[in-house]
């Protein structure tokens, strides 16, 4: 009641005061907010609400810092300690006024009432780790260009220390916010709150109503003093005192939308909470009040419900007219659908499933990878040992290698339920006992790989976003599209399965194999689908190889010139059509020819040094490094062990050597042409590598399908 009381003065003192303008756009900030908060709020009963998951990853250093620079610099931008520490002008730093010190270290002059940021100097170093476009204080300076006006409002002050959150999302490239109140006079005493300090919301929602910004930027101040606190409460106590701040929030939120109804009000929570943090949980809430009703998407994701921190800055700059702006973020839309509980219950199961997916991918990916390397080893122990093994012992090792290579589409078909991997399973046991020619096998489980994941990539890629095997959205590297560990894998299948059936299926030509390949390079980069640069490049030359192969071309030096490129040409093709497009259409591919327009050969030099940086890492610290190199080992030491395996492969199989060749080029091109090359290699490599062992394994010791192929080659 008291509280209400002090709301509807505020309100009377409004209605009595004469404004000559009101923000268009608001965000409040709210740290650690979780889907159980706005479920409890019931929110949705009163305004129309959009909702979705925010990604909150940030370049580095030090959180939450990083991630409120990052939603004011629309890139993923590296805290520092104490960033939050925005001062006005004439507040007192450490024996001297806030303005003062900001011209000794700056050498720029501002107003005694603007806040500043002081350690500037030192958040722009930071800055410098970044291989991708970084600019501090880009929103704030996108703003100032326009002449559209922001203001920075509220703090997290304690009685001991200053936390402007606000200030930090707000500033512009000089360190300057031109309005605000961030002064301690929005506080009041209240020994009933963490510190003994409570946020004074109507003289806050006072404050921003008087304003004369276009653009408010509000720190709520009493859920990061809870946060800060809570290690001092008995648990029962955490829950009271956290259902009394977080009502008196929504209570300050509803005020805001009541008053300012043709306002967009954003509620984010730029840091999810040093817990979920720690277990890699990048998500958190992200609302739109008084707009329409259902779930955000943006083009950084192409995902209804989820969208990045990235995109928060250029959606406030679209709402005010602004279009031309150094971020790497897109522009959010409401996707009209579900309502209420309904859409909140839908977003806590996408998060839900995308944390389980997260949980278990390292330990499953580890022990598919470990599970390749002993088979191989068990192989290459098979064919250096002079005698011959049982019969019964070499067939399961065989059928154990072609278990090994349905697991990638057991991984894929798995995110749709228990049911379709255990039929392919079966299928394939089936199968293997019922034929002698195991190349059939193979060919038909890397087809069936292949034109799966095609299916799925084309459909939106439905099952590899949830799939151990695809890419991880709580990274934020990659959204949509294919991703580089099924993208190996759809060059590595497409090559070894088409080049077998080759073998047998002689109609259609060069012209049939051009077109399977030519379609195939198109899912994996075309901006719509695959949206893969890296690996379209590596399609190009991986199949072009192939295809060359099996028109019995030598390699020599200029039809792999040629191959280059066409490879070349297919890029620039790529990146004048997806820049073309209008920008809610465009993928990442499209942004990289913004920046590169913007930024010339300084933009390419990055790519490059992020590439090479990022492979460098992998090789030394990841599993996939010592999946490729046991690939590589098995593919070598076939050709050794037996030695009349090499001749024998040629004389019987030089479509199957077509294959290898091709995806031993295709290996060593998405090596070096994707950011996380070694993944992309490794997968690539496994269907040639397991193929090869496979049949040197018959060839040493005289069984199935090999036995099978000599008679035949004799007979003919």
């Amino acid at each position: 009641m008291k509280l209400l009381a002090i709301f509807l003065v505020s309100l009377a003192l409004w209605g009595a005061t004469a404004q000559t303008a009101t923000p268009r756009v608001i965000l409040v900030l709210w740290p650690e907010l979780q889907w159980e908060d706005v479920r409890e709020s019931h929110i949705w009963e009163n305004h129309d609400v959009a909702m979705g998951i925010m990604n909150t990853r940030i370049g580095g250093g030090t959180q939450p810092q990083g991630s409120y620079l990052t939603i004011g610099s629309g890139s993923r931008a590296y805290g520092i300690r104490n960033a939050e520490r925005v001062y006005h002008g004439d507040e007192s730093v450490r024996g001297t006024t806030a303005q003062a010190l900001y011209l000794l270290r700056t050498g720029e002059t501002s107003t005694s009432n603007q806040p500043v940021l002081i350690d500037l100097a030192q958040l722009l170093e930071a800055a410098k780790q970044a291989r991708y476009p970084l600019q501090v204080g880009a929103f704030g300076q996108a703003l100032a260009d326009a002449d559209v006006t922001i203001g920075a409002f509220g703090n997290s002050d304690t009685r001991e220390d200053k936390a402007r959150w606000a200030g930090l999302v707000a500033i512009d490239a000089r360190g300057v916010i031109p309005r605000g109140t961030l002064y301690p006079d929005l506080l009041f005493a209240d020994t009933d709150y963490p510190f003994g300090i409570r946020t004074n919301y109507a003289l806050l929602l006072t404050t921003i109503l008087k304003s004369d910004v276009d653009v408010a930027v509000v720190d709520l101040g009493d859920p990061h003093r809870y946060n800060s606190y809570q290690q001092f409460m008995l648990p029962k106590q955490q829950q009271v005192l956290r259902a009394r701040i977080w009502s008196d929030a929504w209570q300050f939120i509803d005020q805001l939308t009541v008053n300012l109804p043709d306002t967009k009000i954003m509620v984010a929570s730029p840091y999810p909470g040093e817990i979920r943090a720690r277990a890699g949980q990048w998500f958190a809430p992200l609302l739109i009040i008084g707009q329409d009703v259902g779930l955000l998407r943006s083009a950084t994701t192409r995902w209804s419900g989820i969208v990045t921190n990235l995109d928060v800055a250029p959606t406030i700059l679209s709402s005010v007219a602004i279009k031309d702006h150094a971020m790497v973020g897109r522009t959010i839309k409401i996707i009209p659908g579900l309502h209420g509980e309904q859409l909140v219950a839908q977003l806590m199961a996408i998060e839900e499933r995308t944390f389980q997916v997260a949980k278990y991918r390292g330990q499953v990916l580890r022990a598919l990878v470990g599970f390749q390397i002993f088979l191989y080893l068990i192989s290459l122990i098979m064919l250096i040992v002079p005698w011959r093994v049982s019969a019964f012992f070499v067939q399961l090792l065989q059928l154990s290698l072609l278990i090994s290579l349905i697991l990638p589409l057991i991984l894929l078909l798995l995110s749709a339920g228990w049911i379709w991997p255990l039929m392919a399973t079966v299928l394939l046991c089936v199968m293997y006992y019922r034929t002698d020619h195991q190349l059939y096998l193979v060919a038909g489980m890397a087809l069936f790989t292949a034109l799966l994941v095609i299916i799925d990539v084309v459909g939106g890629s439905t099952w590899i976003r949830f799939s151990f095997f695809g890419y991880d959205p709580l990274g934020g590297a990659r959204f949509y599209g294919i991703g580089n560990e099924f993208m190996g894998i759809l060059i590595g299948s497409t090559i070894m399965g088409w080049t077998i059936l080759r073998e047998r299926v002689h109609w259609g030509g060069k012209f049939l194999d051009l077109l399977v390949f030519v379609l195939v390079t198109v899912v994996i980069a075309a901006p719509q689908w695959g949206t893969n640069v890296g690996g379209g490049l590596t399609a190009v030359i991986g199949f072009g190889v192939a295809w060359l192969g099996l028109q019995k071309t030598r390699l020599q030096l200029k039809p792999l010139i040629g191959l280059l490129l066409l490879a070349l040409l297919g890029l620039g093709a790529l990146m004048i059509f997806d820049g073309i497009r209008p920008e809610g259409m465009q993928s990442h591919i499209g942004q990289t020819v913004r920046v590169i327009r913007e930024q010339g050969l300084v933009a390419v030099l990055m790519i490059i040094q992020r590439k090479i940086s990022m492979n460098l890492r992998l090789l030394r610290y990841s599993f996939w490094s010592r999946g490729l190199l046991a690939a590589i080992l098995a593919m070598g030491a076939s050709l050794i062990w037996p030695s009349s395996y090499l001749q024998w492969l040629v004389k019987s199989h030089p479509k199957v050597i077509a294959g290898i060749v091709g995806t031993l080029a295709a290996t060593i091109s998405a090596f070096f042409l994707n950011d996380s090359g070694v993944v992309a290699a490794a997968t690539c490599s496994f269907f040639a590598a397991t193929t090869m062992l496979m049949l040197a394994l018959s060839l040493k010791h005289d069984f199935r399908s090999s036995k099978s192929d000599v008679e035949n080659d004799a007979n003919t």
